[in-house]
Formats: structure tokens, C-alpha cells, sequence
């Protein structure tokens, strides 16, 4: 098994509450799931469901109240593991925007997880810059430009090219293609199903768009108020989905059908 979340819980202390006295919101409850590698997980939701603080704590950004994260067999709450496993989790956010620095140029963001990982030439550093952006179907030339001088798909494929310059072996997609135009979006998915053949990798991909999920997930769990409410072995099988949550993102895809 490649990833397997445990009984994991985590919440967050509410807003002008006193540190001795507060009240905490869960954002994840006793969320159990499992991805084999090679393959899929798509996670659903609405916008505060918990889906995507289920992505930070399976990459490490934030830390499980209660619960264990296990990645090819070991718990990523151990420090030892975690420093030895986590450089191959990675995780692309809905807004590439703010997951860039603006002041740096396209190749600077790129290579900047290749340099913590190798000693490069210069020569060397921009031909992997290059190839990378080349995997994600930009031209090399664009790496000496800057991020406002591109359209927010193509920054999307950068923040991609950077990820994938940390050689990971697992991706968390957070919202990841859900600020894009239809056909940009459509576009993102067929790249991202050639990527994960070509680099064999797992993915998690979270969202709240089914039919993204239908084209990608090989698997599906629905979230609601942090807990994980139905789970389809089959992601294509949407219409086996029953509970209500489910039936509204269900219904909010055929809304979307209708008005294009």
C-alpha cells in the first residue's frame, strides 16, 4: 500500500478564543482511507467539507490530532520516516499565484527543489529547467520569463514542472485545475493522466468537480463536515453514489452540463 490514513482526526481552535478555554472545530474525524500505488485517490467535497486539510496533513504541512499516516508502510509522524519520505510527497494548490514568488523568474522557481536536492552546473541546472518544461508542455524559452507575464494555466503547469522537479512519487492536487476555463481544464486533466504514466506516480486529487474526478480518480471518497460519508471503488460509477452530499455535487455537475 503506498498511502494509509488511520482513524485521522485534526482541529483547529476557533477564532477569538481564549488559548485555556477555546472551542475547537473539527476539519477531519476519524478519516480512514488507502491508496495503492500507481493509482488515483479523488477526494470530494464541498468547500469546507475538510478535503483539503485531509491533503496538508497527508503531505505534512499540518499535523494529526489523533491518527496515524502511513506511506509505504511507515508512519510519517515518526521524525526518522518523515525526513526520509516526505521530500517524495508533494502538493500543487488551486492558486499558483500565491504558491509562487513573483520577484523570481520561471527557471528560479522550478529548479529551486532540484537545488536542494543536487550540486548542478549552471548548464546542467537549465537543461533539467528546460526538460521539465518540456514535460508539461511549455517551451524552454519561457524560463526566463516571470509569472505575470503568463496566463494562470500556464503558471498552473510551472508550480507542476516544480513538483515534479522533487521526483516525487506521490502528488497531492488540491483544487488544483479549479480556477482554470473549461478547455484549460480539460486540457490540465490529459497532462496529468500522460504525467502519472510517464513519472509512475500516485495521486491524491481533491475537488469538487465530479466530472474532473470521473476522467482522473481511479477511486472516490466523499467528504462532509470532515468526515468521509461515502467511498466508491469505482470513481466511474457516480451514479451508485446515495448520500445527500454526494447527490449535490452530483447535481451541481449535470447544472454545469446544462449550461455549456
Amino acid at each position: 500500500m503506498s498511502l494509509e490514513l488511520i482513524e485521522v482526526s485534526k482541529s483547529y481552535r476557533l477564532s477569538g478564543q481564549s488559548l485555556f478555554r477555546a472551542k475547537r472545530e473539527m476539519a477531519v474525524m476519524n478519516v480512514s482511507c488507502s491508496l495503492e500505488e500507481g493509482r488515483t485517490l479523488g477526494i470530494v467535497g464541498s468547500s469546507g467539507s475538510g478535503k483539503s486539510t485531509l491533503g496538508k496533513l497527508i503531505v505534512g504541512l499540518v499535523k494529526p490530532d489523533a491518527g496515524d499516516i502511513r506511506y509505504k508502510g511507515e508512519s510519517l509522524l515518526r521524525p526518522q520516516a518523515r525526513q526520509r519520505l516526505f521530500s517524495e510527497l508533494q502538493m500543487v494548490f488551486q492558486d499558483s499565484r500565491s504558491a509562487v514568488n513573483s520577484r523570481m523568474t520561471i527557471k528560479d522557481i522550478v529548479a529551486e527543489p532540484i537545488q536542494h536536492r543536487e550540486r548542478l552546473t549552471s548548464s546542467q541546472l537549465t537543461k533539467r529547467v528546460g526538460d521539465l518544461l518540456t514535460a508539461v508542455e511549455l517551451r524552454p524559452e519561457e524560463m526566463n520569463g516571470y509569472p505575470h507575464q503568463i496566463s494562470g494555466g500556464q503558471l498552473q503547469r510551472v508550480c507542476i514542472a516544480r513538483a515534479l522537479a522533487a521526483k516525487p512519487r506521490l502528488i497531492v492536487w488540491d483544487e488544483a485545475i479549479s480556477s482554470l476555463d473549461a478547455m484549460t481544464q480539460w486540457q490540465m486533466i490529459q497532462l496529468l493522466q500522460r504525467l502519472q504514466k510517464e513519472y509512475a506516480m500516485s495521486y491524491v486529487f481533491i475537488t469538487h468537480n465530479l466530472q474532473a474526478v470521473r476522467h482522473l480518480a481511479d477511486e472516490l471518497i466523499v467528504m462532509s463536515r470532515g468526515a468521509v460519508v461515502e467511498h466508491l471503488q469505482d470513481a466511474k460509477h457516480l451514479d451508485q453514489l446515495r448520500h445527500p452530499e454526494s447527490q449535490r455535487l452530483v447535481q451541481a455537475m449535470l447544472t454545469s452540463y446544462r449550461s455549456t
